[in-house]
């Protein structure tokens, strides 16, 4: 009985408190990114994505100017 008890068994029984408990965290990620709440699978990875992206964008831009004087450059003052 013990080694029925696995993750795998559990989601492909699905019970309906794991459904539900899905669902709700389905609908706060939606709210905590300002989503609809009834946003497809699809759609939130592509805004996922593109978010990660825009964060990836903004570090590389905050990295070069957060170096340190001896990673600079000497003649230029440039980043390496």
């Amino acid at each position: 009985e013990l080694k029925k008890r696995t993750l795998t068994t559990l989601y492909n029984t699905r019970p309906q408190w794991l459904s539900d408990a899905h669902a709700t965290l389905d609908a706060a990620v939606a709210a905590a990114y300002g989503w609809d709440a009834g946003i497809s699978d699809e759609e939130a990875l592509r805004e996922l994505l593109e978010h990660n992206r825009s964060l990836g964008t903004l570090q590389r831009g905050m990295e070069s100017r957060f170096r340190r004087p001896w990673q600079r450059d000497s003649e230029s003052g440039d980043m390496r």
